[in-house]
């Protein structure tokens, strides 16, 4: 899971051996993954794995509550079919200089998408290291953001509670470690906690109604907010242009029009003097 452009598929890429569909792998703003693609692949620990292949959050041409439903229907089938998620890899794009506010509105949408008892089960990779490590200056940059990441979000969010965190490089034998990673973390944990349900499909009990759960509720919540603060940067801005307007108005009264204030003046001052 991540953000649009956040290099899942790419991941993905590097691992499957199988799937449902060729992945796709997007060079542009749009998300190409539009829908939730499995792909069967195996561990270092000659584990089969399916990996799931997911649309990326604040896509431009989609809202998230739509993407957040086409990535929990297909798992909730899953589930009901005895196959069960046992973790998470969140992407990350190393590059992006701050997390912006979508960023975080995602991380808000995984923590009500997993709950707090599945946060060991979430392992969170940053991408993109081979075009931050084009200079020494862009490596030692990307390592301190990894190193904030880490303090001020991710442990702060999931109160230390998260897997591995780990950077990503391009090649597959990278993406086999945070997959191992994840593995090894499951198997740390205590037998009836490794496969226990993501908390989205808990909600969702034995229908497929989406609408009730937390998760949901939060894409929805952060989508009006950013609806609404939209439409007021959209006011402030008009504001402005009306503003803007006005001051012209003046400028052409008192700027391009001086002889004829200066002869109402004379007038003004004509008419009181004769009385």
């Amino acid at each position: 899971m991540g953000m649009t452009g956040s290099g899942k598929s790419t991941f993905a890429s590097r691992l499957a051996t199988s799937g449902t569909q060729p992945i796709g792998i997007g060079n542009t703003l749009s998300s190409k993954t539009t829908e939730i693609a499995f792909y069967e692949t195996s561990s270092t620990k000659n584990r089969r794995v399916l990996l799931a292949d997911t649309p990326g959050f604040d896509d431009t041409s989609r809202p998230d509550t739509s993407i957040l439903q086409s990535i929990t229907l297909p798992l909730f089938e899953k589930h009901k079919n005895g196959i069960p998620v046992i973790g998470i890899i969140y992407l990350h794009d190393i590059t992006n200089p701050r997390l912006s506010g979508s960023a975080v509105k995602a991380l808000k949408i995984l923590q009500d998408f997993c709950g707090k008892e599945n946060y060991p089960r979430i392992v969170f990779a940053t991408t993109m290291w081979q075009d931050a490590g084009y200079s020494p200056q862009g490596e030692i940059a990307a390592r301190r953001r990894h190193a904030e990441l880490k303090r001020d979000f991710w442990d702060a969010m999931f109160e230390g509670n998260g897997g591995v965190l780990c950077h990503l490089v391009d090649e597959a034998g990278s993406a086999r470690k945070v997959v191992d990673h994840l593995l090894d973390g499951v198997d740390a944990l205590r037998w009836g906690d490794r496969d226990r349900p993501l908390k989205v499909l808990r909600e969702m009990g034995g229908n497929a109604c989406i609408e009730k759960t937390a998760a949901y509720r939060c894409a929805q919540g952060e989508q009006r907010l950013a609806v609404q603060l939209q439409g007021q940067r959209r006011e402030k801005r008009e504001g402005g242009e009306r503003e803007q307007r006005g001051d012209e108005l003046l400028a052409y009264r008192h700027e391009d029009c001086p002889s004829l204030w200066v002869v109402f003046k004379g007038y003004l001052r004509q008419r009181f003097a004769t009385r």
